[in-house]
């Protein structure tokens, strides 16, 4: 989908829509993955729902905690295979790893939350993988 949901840490409480992933606004989305800094969510990677092409999203967007905002396009994910792609956080950078397609991935890519951008590619993973769970510091 394209929606953005907040819920409550502190209290038990229902979900909310707080705005829209502008990369998935028109389509829905799927298979893509997310990283956070403290301030800030993102979501990278995925493919468009919509057949016949399904084409694969490159796009990293974010939106902020502190308000109900839509998310902007804030980068480009290096990786060949963004479909199943699998998203980490560590305090200052979002990572992003392997991947899904005619040539599965096994790359290792990271972007600075501070000022988005294209992801560098860091490294390999030992063989390519896909839909893993990720995490963060």
């Amino acid at each position: 989908g394209n929606s953005i949901f907040s819920f409550p840490f502190a209290s038990e409480g229902n979900f909310a829509d707080i705005g829209y992933d502008m990369v998935f606004a028109k389509n829905a989305g799927v298979y893509g993955s997310s990283a956070s800094s403290t301030t800030y969510g993102f979501n990278f990677g995925g493919q468009n729902y919509t057949p016949p092409t399904n084409p694969k999203l490159y796009d990293i967007t974010s939106f902020p905690f502190s308000n109900n905002a839509n998310s902007t396009d804030v980068g480009n994910i290096g990786q060949a295979a963004p479909h199943g792609i699998t998203g980490g956080s560590s305090r200052t950078y979002g990572y992003m790893s392997g991947g899904f397609g005619p040539s599965n991935s096994n790359g290792i890519g990271y972007f600075p939350f501070a000022s988005g951008g294209t992801a560098a590619d860091v490294g390999d993973l030992t063989v390519a993988r896909y839909y893993s769970a990720g995490g963060q510091y």
